[in-house]
């Protein structure tokens, strides 16, 4: 479907091939009742390669991604 998009919208358009998530989760118990639980994700090549419609720079790939994230649980 992209090789065919491509034909009709320029050949600078990408073709999108696949996309790799790295997770790294600890979960840490900071006194009995209050746990931490700390996330990275790092996202390479979104959608495959995939480009944003949207965007200014319409057939240009997304861009890598890292997430942060914390959660907590309190229990009481």
């Amino acid at each position: 479907l992209d090789r065919d998009f491509a034909s009709l919208n320029g050949p600078a358009w990408p073709v999108r091939s696949s996309e790799a998530l790295v997770t790294a989760v600890y979960q840490y118990e900071v006194q009995p009742g209050l746990t931490l639980q700390p996330n990275f994700q790092f996202i390479r090549h979104p959608g495959g390669g995939g480009t944003d419609p949207l965007g200014a720079m319409r057939g240009k790939p997304l861009k890598d991604a890292a997430v942060l994230g914390l959660r907590s649980v309190i229990k009481f």
